[in-house]
Formats: structure tokens, C-alpha cells, sequence
């Protein structure tokens, strides 16, 4: 898909039932719901490769049939994780959405920009979960062990791809 375009779609004619879900995942401030967001989603969603699910090396499966799938892989878990965070108002420019690879290989997770505590951390519902809050959270790096490289940067206004 055209990443960014793929995130807007969603967020441009958004389901309801996501819209209500998204209000009561809602906190105080845009690091408690982005982390409540996660847990959310966490609970919910059970890892299963496309090729299991679909039959398809690669699929990319919308929020809402990845919520009504309870199943998905990493870019159908932390593409839900975006679109509830937006729908419950993490605002566009401080969530990103990241393609590029871990120690695993090939992955798809989020960074989140904390202004209160200004750093960047990772929200990753599959390859390095946790549900610690923001504040307590590493800032997010590339190394060797976790996250490696990174081959596109977006959000559902803009994509990036870093040189090299």
C-alpha cells in the first residue's frame, strides 16, 4: 500500500465503532492514552502471520478488520494502535508509523514524540512490547539488538524514506 495514504483513508471516514472505542481509551494526556492505546490493543489482538491468516506473504489489513479479526501481525496490530491514537486525539504530529528491520527482520512499529518529557520512544505491540508509561520508557534508538534500520518514516500526511 501507499502508506500514508492508507492511514488517512482510515482516519478520513473513520468507523464508529472505532470512534467509540477510541473516546474510551482516552486519557489526561497523549502519553496516557498512547500507552492505554497499547495495552488496548495488546490484550485484544493475538499475533498471526498473514500467510496463516490470509494465505498472502504480506497483507495489509485495515483497523477495523484487524479489530474484528482479533488477529494480525505487526502491521496490522500497531496500524490499529495508530488509528485508535489519532481517533482518541495523540496528535498526527508527534505519532509516526515506521517501516524498517530488528534483529528479527522486517517490521512495522510506531514512535511516539513525548513533549512533556521530549523524547522519542517506541510503541510496538508485537516485537518489543511493554506497557510501561512514557516517562519510563528508553528512548528510542537504532542498535544492533532491537530496531536496525529503518527504511520509511510516516504518518497519514507525510512518508519519508531516510537515505541509505
Amino acid at each position: 500500500p501507499i502508506f500514508d495514504i492508507f492511514l488517512s483513508d482510515q482516519l478520513i471516514n473513520p468507523d464508529p465503532e472505532l470512534v467509540a472505542i477510541a473516546k474510551r481509551l482516552e486519557k489526561g494526556t497523549s502519553e496516557e492514552t498512547i500507552v492505554n492505546v497499547l495495552k488496548y490493543v495488546k490484550n485484544l489482538v493475538k499475533y498471526k502471520l498473514d500467510k496463516d491468516q490470509y494465505g498472502k506473504e504480506e497483507y495489509w489489513a485495515s483497523a477495523k478488520e484487524t479489530f474484528g479479526n482479533v488477529r494480525g501481525d505487526c502491521d496490522d496490530l500497531n496500524s490499529l494502535i495508530y488509528v485508535l491514537a489519532r481517533l482518541a486525539n495523540v496528535p498526527k504530529n508527534v505519532l509516526y508509523s515506521i517501516i524498517g528491520s530488528t534483529s528479527a527482520g522486517g517490521h512495522y512499529w510506531l514512535v511516539y514524540y513525548s513533549t512533556r518529557y521530549n523524547k522519542l520512544v517506541t510503541i510496538d505491540a508485537t516485537f518489543y512490547p511493554n506497557a510501561y508509561a512514557v516517562r519510563f520508557r528508553p528512548p528510542f534508538k537504532l542498535d544492533s539488538k532491537y530496531y536496525s534500520s529503518i527504511w520509511y518514516i510516516f504518518n497519514e500526511e507525510n512518508i519519508f524514506k531516510p537515505n541509505g
